[in-house]
Formats: structure tokens, C-alpha cells, sequence
């Protein structure tokens, strides 16, 4: 298994676009995945080998001494892969790229909440959504399905444009790559430049009305 895995991890070195269309990487953070790889396949086959001679030898220790240095080699040796997954998973990345807006520009979602984003910008977002699908709280969707009136951070789409319209303070509008159509055809409209944020994300600055 060890072997195996050190085998995938020099693939995912060698091959670093291939491997992260395989794990649903884009381009950019595949080629990021691909720095960590190295010290990764040097401890998995660094195990392998420590596996090898204990059964070679039949040592209890020997197999002991491996179990151990797999288990360090996992938490310590390649803490920078696992901190990749896991901003991954996150809105960490994201928010470093937002958190330049000024304190009064507005952030809201459309159709999309990445995790963990309002901690990490230490601010609220507006999410624009058709049903609320993108939270997590059965509670709210329960609410936002049985009150006609929702929060006033939460916006449906179909009142997007007259809550665009409505706001007196600049907008920052974030939407996941596959809706960028959407971001153009607001930017057609209101000025402004679409952004490539990360592979996942791309956003809109739109400024407040008569550029204040």
C-alpha cells in the first residue's frame, strides 16, 4: 500500500495538470500540489523500506519503529499537503485575496458560500441564491422556505438587479468559475472587471453609485 501510494504521490509530481484533473484540481492549484509531492514520496518510500527489513528480519521492533515513523512522517513531515487539502476545503485563500476591500465594501455571493468565508473576512456576506441550497443550517432553509420574508442578507435571484439597483455603497460580487457568464453580463451593464480569484472563484467590484 505504501509503495502504491508513493507511486500515485510521483505521478501526481510528474504529472501535475493530469493528476489534478483526476482529483478535480484546476491548473493552478494542481501545479501547488505538485511542490508538496516530493517530501511526501520521500517519507512513504522511507516507510516502505523500514516495512521491508522488518519482515525481512521478522523484528517486532523493527515493525513497531515503522508503524511510528509512518504515523510521524504523515503529521509532521508533510504538514504543507495537509494544509493544502485543507484550504482547499476552506475559504482561507479566498478571503486573502478579498480582505484589501475597504471595511464598507459590501461582499455578496452569488449562488455560492464558500465554507468559512465570513470567518475568515471577519465580516457578514450577502448570499443571492434561489432557494437557500448553499447553506448548512437545516433550520434556515426550513425558515426560508416557510417565511415569505428572509433575512435581509439574503437575497432571492430573481430580485438580484433591484437589490443591486437599491445599493449605496460599493459591491463586491463573488460567483464560482462556471457562473462567470453571469458576472460578464453584470459587468456589461454596470462597469467594472471581472477578476479570476482562484480556480474555483472569480469576482466583480462594482463601485457605489456616482463613484463614491
Amino acid at each position: 500500500m505504501t509503495i502504491c501510494g508513493a507511486a500515485i504521490a510521483g505521478y501526481a509530481e510528474l504529472r501535475p495538470v493530469d493528476f489534478g484533473r483526476m482529483i478535480q484540481l484546476g491548473p493552478e492549484q494542481a501545479r501547488q500540489l505538485s511542490g508538496y509531492v516530493g517530501p511526501f514520496v520521500a517519507s512513504l518510500l522511507l516507510v516502505a523500506a523500514a516495512a521491508g527489513l522488518a519482515r525481512v528480519r521478522r523484528s517486532v521492533r523493527l515493525t513497531f519503529a515503522a508503524f511510528v515513523l509512518f504515523t510521524v512522517a504523515l503529521l509532521v513531515g508533510n504538514g504543507a499537503l495537509g494544509e493544502f487539502f485543507l484550504n482547499r476545503r476552506s475559504a482561507r485563500d479566498l478571503a486573502i485575496r478579498i480582505a484589501p476591500l475597504p471595511s464598507t465594501t459590501e461582499v455578496v455571493c452569488l449562488k455560492c458560500l464558500p465554507h468559512g468565508l465570513p470567518f475568515y473576512l471577519k465580516r457578514t456576506v450577502t448570499l443571492v441564491t434561489v432557494d437557500g441550497s448553499e447553506l448548512t443550517s437545516n433550520y434556515v432553509l426550513f425558515d426560508l422556505k416557510t417565511n415569505p420574508r428572509w433575512p435581509s442578507n439574503v437575497v432571492p435571484l430573481a430580485e438580484r438587479d433591484q437589490w443591486l439597483d437599491a445599493q449605496k455603497r460599493p459591491v463586491y460580487l463573488l460567483a464560482k468559475t462556471g457562473s462567470k457568464s453571469m458576472l460578464n453580463q453584470i459587468s456589461a451593464k454596470r462597469g467594472g472587471s471581472v477578476v479570476q480569484l482562484t480556480d474555483d472563484y472569480c469576482g466583480l467590484l462594482l463601485p457605489a453609485p456616482g463613484g463614491s
